[in-house]
């Protein structure tokens, strides 16, 4: 038996036979226990295909700790929120789905997928634009302005046949679409001031805009509105399940209990 878990219902017991007949699409999540040294899955059997799969196990800290993790995530606007104290992990995992330096040493049997495909058979950048990671306050660490570092992003997604100019267009024109959206003011002003110069809030939703503008397979969001108020809160929370519905998967750390609530259709605790 396991503990089936829908949005603002509590937990119950039930048999495997009595699970199978409850069902149905109202049914949001089953609890998932992702622990340090191991990992516990359960989880329901549904129509939906696999969008994403993680699978991982092995060390960080210098082999001072373990971490394991196992889950799937369907392609039917999924959003997982993960859940634990501070300081356990949350940001290392999501750090290491992205296959982002964090010094975790997998053991040899961990695996990742990505519509169909294993991690191995991508090379690690286009992996990392397909499985995008957004840090916590990650436009602190940023130079220059929010502009330049569109043009850097349009650099590095241009493909053959396509130009640089009419990608940087492309993600302007979404970003800044995001910033009106999300009651930014003045958003072409805004991505021409140095990130310094921003406020908090300001370069927390500016470089949310740009992260979902490049329109990533997979969004790893770390603590993404924590320097706004409600009213924006519930403006990026609308986008955020928009992309979802068009077939984004979001694993979204939050501290936020309401905004688990209101964005979770999945649950993954660490």
């Amino acid at each position: 038996a396991i503990s089936v878990f829908s949005q603002g219902g509590a937990g119950r017991r039930v048999s495997i036979d009595e699970m199978k007949a409850l069902v149905t699409p109202e049914l949001i999540a089953v609890e998932l226990s992702v622990k340090q040294a191991e990992a516990t899955k359960q989880q329901l059997d549904d129509d939906a295909s696999p969008l994403f799969g993680v699978d991982i196990n092995g060390s960080y800290a210098m082999g001072s700790r373990s971490m394991a993790a196992s889950f799937t995530i369907p392609s039917n606007g999924t959003i997982a929120i993960l859940r634990g104290e501070s300081g356990i992990g949350k940001s290392t995992l999501l750090k290491t789905i992205a296959m982002l330096n964090t010094g975790f040493t997998p053991s040899s049997n961990s695996t990742m997928s990505l519509i169909g495909r294993d991690r191995e058979s991508f090379h690690p950048t286009k992996w990392r634009k397909q499985v995008l990671y957004m840090p916590q306050n990650g436009a602190s660490k940023l130079q220059g302005t929010p502009k330049s570092f569109l043009d850097f992003i349009a650099s590095s997604h241009h493909i053959k046949h396509t130009s640089k100019a009419s990608v940087l267009e492309s993600l302007t024109t979404r970003t800044t679409q995001y910033m009106e959206e999300w009651n930014v003011a003045s958003p072409l002003s805004k991505l021409s001031r140095p990130w310094m110069q921003l406020s908090g809030g300001e370069s927390q939703r500016i470089l949310l805009a740009i992260a979902m503008s490049t329109e990533p397979t997979v969004l790893l969001l770390d603590e993404p509105t924590g320097a706004l108020d409600l009213q924006a809160k519930l403006a990026v929370e609308r986008s955020l399940k928009a992309i979802a519905e068009n077939g984004c998967a979001i694993v979204l750390v939050t501290h936020d209990e309401e905004q688990m609530n209101r964005l979770g259709t999945m649950w993954l605790s660490l």
